[in-house]
């Protein structure tokens, strides 16, 4: 193979690799390489070719047309812009393609027709736009994409109707508005979905999807759901919703019994209602940080006896029911930095009393208000205690 990393090769010379017909492996990573030229099509069996960190602007057509061996082809980092709608002519066995960090706007509906064994195609952090329809038709054996960190706003219905095969789909950062659950049906290996920081106002009932085990959707615009709209994600494992104007959870307000982890962070929530868990009886981790919480209710957390950890940093908690730690008997961490009565974090490796710490038992007192700073640590039933009091008043 040729390697020639920080060296300086603007433009490769048309007869470049007529000498080296049979090499497998090309690394042209910062040469300051702008141009591609046509020698690249010499090279019969390359299979590996690197181009990051270039100068490059476009890729013109037919510039690997005779390289059909190639399985990698990656170049991150340049100024692409312009990709030719028969750029991947010949390139019948490629498996990955890695685009990221250029100023691609547009794809043509044609541009991936050859490349039908691609598993992998990554076009983070471009300005891509617009997704046709027709894009992935031919790609049937992609398992892996990945398109942060564009300008995508909507996503056609059809765009993935031939794509069984997709495991990981990362549509993340992006400017989506809307979702619908037919984008998202016949996808029986789809495992990972992430839909972060876009703007999204509803979600759909997502339909069955076997495989799924986590959906991100933080940062949106999501204020309310239906119940149901998780219930067919059999396999759900892993649900984050922080960052979304929710401000209330109602009673069942998400039923699926297989999520372990939901994250509720940074979502103004005020109230849980009696119930908001019951349709969650695996669910052992719970973030409900950042939000606006004055008082813990038992009744609201009468249905997830499952919890081992909860945060509830960084709220507005008061008052907390005295029965509370009777529903939650498997809790084994619990986060209640920087609320108004507690300021602390309880690490509870191991108290089969479940006795309740005299720290707490000033939050079962709404007439408390306390100021506090210090750490709580509980290991093997042996208190080690670091406590600073600042302030302390009546009401």
């Amino acid at each position: 193979g040729i390697i020639a990393i920080n060296s300086t090769i603007k433009i490769l010379p048309a007869l470049l690799f007529d000498r080296f017909i049979n090499m497998a492996t090309v690394d042209l990573g910062k040469t300051k390489m702008t141009s591609f030229g046509r020698s690249i099509n010499s090279c019969t069996v390359l299979a590996f070719v690197n181009l990051n960190d270039n100068q490059l602007t476009s890729i013109p057509e037919g510039v690997f047309r005779n390289c059909e061996k190639m399985v990698a082809l990656r170049i991150m980092n340049n100024q692409i812009s312009e990709i030719h709608e028969n750029a991947f002519e010949g390139l019948f066995n490629l498996g990955t393609i890695d685009f990221r960090n250029n100023r691609i706007k547009t794809l043509h509906q044609d541009l991936l027709r050859p490349v039908t064994k691609l598993q992998t195609l990554v076009l983070i952090d471009n300005q891509i736009e617009n997704l046709h329809p027709n894009l992935f038709q031919y790609t049937t054996q992609l398992s892996i994409l990945w398109l942060s960190n564009n300008s995508i706003s909507s996503l056609d219905d059809e765009l993935f109707r031939n794509n069984q095969r997709l495991s990981s789909v990362m549509l993340d950062h992006n400017k989506i508005t809307k979702i619908s659950a037919a984008t998202f049906t016949n996808m029986p290996d789809l495992n990972t979905l992430l839909i972060d920081n876009n703007a999204i106002e509803e979600i759909p009932v997502f339909e069955q999807m076997d495989s799924l085990r986590t959906l991100s959707l933080w940062s949106n615009k999501i204020s309310s759901f239906p119940s149901n709209v998780f219930s067919k994600l059999s396999a759900l494992n892993s649900l984050d919703l922080s960052k979304n104007p929710l401000k209330t959870l109602q009673s069942n307000f998400i039923i699926q019994p297989n999520l372990s982890s939901i994250s509720l962070s940074s979502c103004s929530i005020e109230t849980i209602n009696p119930g908001a868990f019951s349709g969650l009886s695996k669910l052992t981790e719970l973030s409900l940080s950042n939000n606006q919480l004055i008082e813990i209710t038992a009744d609201s957390f009468s249905s997830v006896a499952s919890l081992t950890d909860l945060n509830l940093e960084n709220n507005r908690i008061q008052k907390i029911d005295r029965e509370f730690f009777g529903v939650v008997p498997n809790l084994r961490t619990l986060n209640l930095r920087n609320n108004v009565c507690v300021n602390n974090i309880f690490l509870i490796l191991s108290n089969p009393e479940r006795t309740v710490f005299p720290q707490i038992e000033e939050c079962f007192n709404s007439g408390w208000k306390k100021n506090l700073n210090y750490k709580i640590l509980i290991l093997t039933g042996v208190f080690v205690i670091i406590f600073k009091k600042i302030s302390q008043s009546y009401i």
